[in-house]
């Protein structure tokens, strides 16, 4: 089995642990910079309460299933679009003061910004907004690895993708550019999509931008797939 297992997280995610905010489609009218602070105190706000009202039970049960099932050897590492935090809060939970022997790091790659405070480090990527070119997207160290990490990726997981926004059809095209100097240009992928023609539809993406990648579907929620025991992640190559 690879050694080292890279997770990509989009939105789906954080709607099946019952986080639904959207961006209002007034506040898309404003002034970049006043949608970016609106975002970050919203979405926190949304953030904030579902984690007092439920907790994250769908992402604890996530971690120890890799805590219990992943073998010795073999590291999990996490790369998300998602600008909230609820993945790093249940890691924090789980282990505010130990990095577990299933996963590289427990910090959580954020590719598109994040709402959690960056304590003014310059290695936090800035929020990237859905209709942002890539000319918007400023330098960060965060993103910077973010995308070394998928890049180095033999076995990645796409859990809750669309590829339907900007910035990440442009993540595609990057990976595209490269893909014969690196080994995620012959990878083995899983993406799971409850949606049968959304699954298709990223598959499809997927495949086109990385020829040589094998790729396999599951038709699942992610919690859904939590209930099947997520064998694939355990699968040999």
């Amino acid at each position: 089995m690879s050694e080292h297992v890279v997770w990509l997280f989009g939105r789906g995610l954080s709607l099946d642990c019952g986080l639904d905010w959207d961006e209002p489609s007034e506040l898309r009218l404003q002034p970049r910079e006043v949608r970016i602070a609106r975002i970050r105190k919203d979405l926190g706000a949304a953030t904030d309460g579902l984690v007092s009202r439920n907790g994250t039970p769908v992402l604890d049960r996530f971690l120890r299933r890799l805590e219990e099932r992943t073998p010795p050897g073999c590291r999990h590492t996490f790369v998300t679009t998602n600008w909230d935090d609820l993945l790093e809060r249940a890691i924090e939970a789980g282990w505010p003061r130990e990095v577990p022997a299933c996963m590289r790091e427990t910090h959580v790659f954020h590719i598109n910004g994040t709402i959690e405070p960056g304590d003014g480090r310059p290695f936090r990527t800035e929020i990237v907004l859905p209709e942002d070119p890539p000319a918007a997207r400023k330098p960060a160290s965060e993103a910077n690895q973010a995308f070394n990490t998928l890049t180095g990726g033999r076995r990645v997981l796409v859990v809750g993708m669309s590829f339907e926004c900007r910035p990440d059809r442009f993540l595609l095209r990057c990976l595209n550019q490269i893909q014969d100097d690196v080994p995620v240009g012959e990878s083995s992928w899983m993406i799971l999509n409850a949606d049968a023609s959304g699954l298709e539809r990223v598959r499809g993406l997927i495949q086109e931008c990385l020829p040589g990648a094998a790729i396999r579907t599951r038709g699942f929620s992610f919690s859904q797939w939590l209930d099947t025991g997520i064998p694939e992640v355990f699968d040999p190559l």
